[in-house]
């Protein structure tokens, strides 16, 4: 039993890994496309600019947060998850917020799971 509750915060982890890794995609992949349009008005091009940049780095962070959550023995990396899940999502766009649900549904797997150290009992 340990050994399954365990493994939802790697498969958590792991989902919000590679969902952060397409994001950032699914963000560049936007700002190529958005960035065809904002050319024609060089006014809004900073301002795109700047929030397309924050999408990336805001996608690289929940990648990251995947990362850490995976053997951290607290949940407060699992909670940063979801709030810098849903910050991406509603900043990135639809193909990023796609993702970022792939991702709250890893964190919802990080917060389930318990990476607590079972002490005077090895055999699991």
């Amino acid at each position: 039993m340990f050994t399954t509750i365990k493994s939802f915060r790697k498969t958590g982890g792991i989902l919000a890994l590679v969902a952060g890794v397409l994001a950032i995609f699914a963000a560049q992949l936007m700002f190529v496309v958005a960035g065809i349009h904002g050319t024609l008005n060089s006014a809004s091009f900073a301002s795109l600019l700047w929030s397309e940049l924050g999408t990336v780095l805001l996608a690289f962070l929940t990648a990251v947060l995947g990362i850490i959550s995976m053997s951290a023995s607290s949940k407060t990396p699992g909670m940063l998850l979801v709030i810098t899940a849903i910050l991406t999502a509603v900043h990135g766009g639809l193909p990023v917020a796609l993702f970022m649900a792939i991702a709250l549904v890893g964190a919802v797997f990080i917060l389930i799971g318990d990476n607590r150290v079972v002490a005077g009992n090895s055999s699991f």
